[in-house]
């Protein structure tokens, strides 16, 4: 069984791009790396915490086995974290879901910023929200509640023609 010579692959990151990637030099009697050949060194080059696109890895062994001439392809990348904040129509209620990031930065100062960006003041739970910002993920996450309006008692004397106003979050 042919080795795969450690010089004929190689992986280049690009710390302004955040663009991983790898590169093949056909040598007579060196065997093309395959899918295992590719991960073991990105693991070994420490690029693991970057997303790593499976469909293009395959794509390079395939290429790689046909090749006669060096070639390059991108692996993969550096991504920044994403978040999403979701606030229900009657304005009671509002979601979190925080995507981790993968080799980028994480977005917990963005989302406290949006969280207050978008008027979410009342409500907020502290604590899910901390848990989720420190995780670094979550999905769909109750992160502030407002009040339901208070129900009138059966033969009060409040008048029913003053409406009962919920406290938003």
């Amino acid at each position: 069984m042919e080795q795969i010579n450690p010089q004929s692959l190689s992986l280049t990151f690009d710390r302004v791009s955040g663009v991983l990637t790898a590169t093949f030099t056909p040598t007579r009697g060196v065997a093309a790396p395959n899918l295992m050949a590719i991960k073991q060194l990105v693991t070994e080059g420490g690029y693991d915490k970057l997303f790593i696109d499976d469909a293009a890895i395959k794509e390079f062994v395939s290429k790689s086995a046909i090749s006669k001439e060096v070639f390059s392809q991108k692996i993969g990348e550096r991504r920044d974290g994403e978040f999403v904040l979701e606030i229900s129509p009657d304005l009671m209620s509002a979601y979190l879901t925080v995507v981790p990031p993968q080799g980028g930065r994480a977005r917990a100062v963005e989302v406290l910023n949006e969280i207050r960006a978008r008027g979410i003041k009342y409500g907020i739970l502290h604590e899910k929200l901390r848990g989720a910002l420190s995780a670094g993920q979550c999905v769909k996450l109750l992160i502030a509640q407002g009040d339901e309006p208070a129900k009138s008692r059966k033969n009060s004397t409040t008048s029913t023609t003053t409406p009962s106003s919920a406290t938003p979050i």
